[in-house]
């Protein structure tokens, strides 16, 4: 909520942030959480903005938005990996601009890939049309020292948010960082508000050089100084896997690093700005 906020004074609104302990405001432009509106009498509006759109089909969200007949939802990804549609909100899909056109017209930033391992997933289960954690970890867990040494490689002493598949799994990658005098650290859902705004921070300073999760940071979050991004949850999500490399893909005058160590480009789901024919 602070971040969309902070975007709209960039461009000259104040808005007004329906938030516990933040006080009302008349502004014609309110920001809110999805979990905020769902505790509270729905405001009045002429039109409802969604961001991080593909994921209105969530009964918490769509129960929001059926309320307003206007709606706006906008999404790098329009897809879901449980294969729902979004045609129920929406009328129609407009792409404005491809990714390819946005990193050439330098809105977002050039990267560099690179997927140093594919390991094998074959015998891994699936829940939900995605690999069952207990197996994607184990299938990680020996590339514990390829991800530290990729990292020294492509990104020595620069930034940069890595994703796990468990919290025990971020945990053990940020102590293989740490135990290699990288200065890293990790964050879940638990983690106090405080502290994980301060690793945000440090992470934007350089004081931090890696910060560890599994999904907390995969949607919205902008680190706009962040160096590079290392996947280390194996995923067949399209979505997931757009969405973690666009952590790193702010506007900058380098190229970002995309650290692939879980397979995911080379088992299908292809590079960050490879063109889609999305549909609802």
């Amino acid at each position: 909520v602070e971040q969309a906020a902070d975007k709209w004074r960039a461009v000259g609104v104040e808005p007004g942030i329906i938030l516990a302990r933040h006080k009302t405001s008349d502004s014609p432009h309110q920001i809110a959480s999805v979990q905020t509106l769902a505790r509270r009498a729905l405001p009045h509006a002429d039109i409802l903005l969604i961001d991080e759109a593909h994921r209105s089909m969530a009964p918490s969200v769509r129960k929001i938005a059926e309320q307003y007949p206007t709606r706006i939802g906008v999404t790098a990804t329009p897809c879901r990996e449980d294969g729902k549609g979004l045609k129920a909100l929406y009328d129609c899909i407009i792409e404005p601009i491809p990714m390819k056109d946005l990193i050439e017209q330098g809105w977002l930033a050039r990267y560099r890939l690179y997927a140093p391992t594919t390991p094998d997933l074959s015998r891994v289960k699936k829940i939900a049309g995605d690999y069952a954690p207990s197996g994607a970890v184990e299938s990680m867990r020996h590339l514990a020292g390829h991800v530290v040494a990729g990292y020294q490689q492509h990104l020595a002493d620069k930034t940069a948010l890595l994703f796990a598949v468990t919290r025990d799994h971020s945990r053990a990658l940020a102590q293989e960082f740490r135990d290699a005098g990288i200065a890293a650290a990790h964050c879940d859902g638990d983690t106090d508000k405080a502290e994980r705004k301060q690793a945000l921070r440090d992470l934007s300073s350089g004081a931090l050089k890696v910060l560890c999760n599994v999904d907390l940071f995969g949607y919205g979050t902008d680190v706009p100084s962040l160096d590079g991004m290392l996947e280390c949850r194996p995923t067949q999500s399209l979505t997931v896997w757009r969405q973690h490399c666009g952590r790193a893909l702010r506007p900058k005058p380098s190229a970002a690093i995309l650290l692939a160590f879980a397979g995911n480009v080379n088992r299908g789901l292809g590079l960050p700005d490879d063109p889609v024919a999305w549909s609802l």
